[in-house]
């Protein structure tokens, strides 16, 4: 295989290598694709995520308080004492007759413990629920975020395609004056119309030119905006442009009043505030748990064996374990008397903490509605500015097409058709403007209604 052949076939396997790259770096983004990655790529969503884990694992905890106990415990313990008298009375008959001055030992202990709690004044029923309500609370929470997640990367995406359509705009007012310009100075070569024309032509070109720079500045800047609110590198980061032009005339807003009635129960924001209320609620059952008594069941079961270390003398450690082998079995019943007002404190904070939260739902709910209204409002009234910028843009293309048609006769000048032409631009970027911002006060009005 000659020189050239190898070069060839290592090009084409860089190719293909390389082919899912490109593919990736020209992929054009949708709502939905920004939508979804911010979601599963936002700090604040991760951090949500692990609450809601956390509190997870509490609710779990809570709800295995309710099983028994059972603990063992083994000891080994050393005695040194000459004096046998201190041992006789706490040892076997056997051992005891082995004592004399050196009575130096090993201990050996066994402890099984058994535990069943039987009733603690509803702490661990009222726990359990509270721990399922604070779940709900951090679910409700993290859907919350989401929701103002989306409704701000849906604002900034919008906001792409308003400058990137403003850009294009300005793109098509440049190819109008450059044709304006040829078409002048070909008729000042002629002697059709004076110099004049064409140096009008030639400045409304460059200035022209300079706005399109500037637009496409701003539309590169909103495309950044959107790539760091999204945490994506902005190199080679693109959009896809959806067709609107036909969205925005046949969307019926629906009513405040609705919006309202249907968000006052299931918005995020208010679901976390009234399981937050739920939660307090039996956190407050909890505290006044500590006035009642406690009852539990215990067992135990406690054996041991000896040894001396100087007389070579050990009774069998079988039977010796099941001689000493003790076993307890009773109920035990707290009964509270006096705890320093602990109690009674724990559940006055319980009580305020609880009139917080249900003051913080009413304050959530008068929120949720003075923004639905302006929401409303808001998209109403862009509703109704963008009927009024499509009938300008229709008047002004006519305006401009009949200067554009004097102009051509001779019998208009250029000032009348760059005056109409920027008048035109003007209603197409008015256009522009209110249809972009209905769009983006109807999808806020949306938030409220999903």
């Amino acid at each position: 295989m000659d020189i050239r052949h190898l070069y060839i076939r290592s090009i084409a396997l860089l190719v293909l290598l390389s082919g899912p790259l490109v593919v990736y770096a020209q992929r054009q983004w949708t709502l939905d694709d920004c939508l979804e990655y911010a979601e599963t790529h936002n700090l604040n969503i991760e951090r949500l995520n692990t609450l809601v884990s956390q509190r997870k694992t509490a609710l779990d905890a809570s709800r295995s308080a309710r099983l028994p106990s059972l603990n063992a415990q083994i000891g080994e313990n050393l005695v040194f004492a000459d004096n046998p008298e201190l041992l006789r009375a706490i040892m076997p008959d056997g051992m005891a007759e082995a004592l004399d001055t050196r009575n130096d030992m090993s201990m050996t202990t066994a402890t099984l413990d058994f535990s069943v709690p039987l009733y603690n004044g509803g702490k661990t029923v009222n726990r359990i629920k509270a721990d399922e309500y604070a779940l709900s609370e951090s679910s409700a929470s993290r859907q919350n975020a989401v929701k103002n997640l989306q409704m701000q990367v849906s604002v900034y995406y919008l906001n792409c395609l308003y400058y990137r359509s403003l850009a294009n705009v300005a793109r098509e007012q440049v190819r109008l004056s450059e044709s304006l310009t040829s078409k002048a100075r070909s008729m000042v070569r002629e002697g059709v119309r004076p110099e004049s024309d064409l140096v009008d032509a030639e400045a409304q070109l460059a200035a022209d030119e300079f706005a399109l720079s500037d637009a496409e500045g701003v539309a590169a800047l909103a495309l950044l905006d959107l790539a760091q609110i999204l945490n994506v590198e902005p190199d080679g980061f693109d959009i896809s442009d959806p067709d609107i032009e036909s969205q925005a005339e046949s969307i019926l807003l629906p009513s405040a009043d609705e919006l309202f009635s249907s968000a006052s129960v299931s918005y995020p924001s208010i679901r976390e505030m009234s399981a937050r209320i739920s939660a307090d609620e039996y956190r407050l059952k909890m505290a006044k748990g500590d006035y009642l008594p406690k009852l539990s069941f215990d067992a135990k079961a406690f054996t041991s064996y000896d040894a001396f270390f100087h007389k070579g003398y050990a009774h069998n450690a079988g039977s010796q374990l099941d001689r000493n082998l003790i076993g307890i079995v009773g109920l035990q019943l707290d009964i509270p008397i006096f705890n320093a007002f602990q109690a009674r404190t724990q559940v006055r904070m319980s009580e305020y903490s609880l009139k917080n939260s249900e003051t913080d739902l009413n304050q959530a709910k008068q929120n949720l509605k003075k923004d639905i209204q302006k929401a409303y409002y808001n998209a109403s009234v862009a509703q109704r500015k963008l009927q009024s910028a499509e009938k300008a843009v229709k008047a002004a293309e006519m305006s401009e097409l009949y200067e554009r048609k004097k102009f051509d006769s001779g019998k208009g000048n250029i000032f009348d058709l760059q005056t109409a032409g920027q008048k035109l631009l003007q209603a197409r970027q008015n256009e522009l403007q209110t249809r972009y911002e209905f769009l983006i006060r109807y999808r806020i009005l949306t938030f409220y209604q999903n």
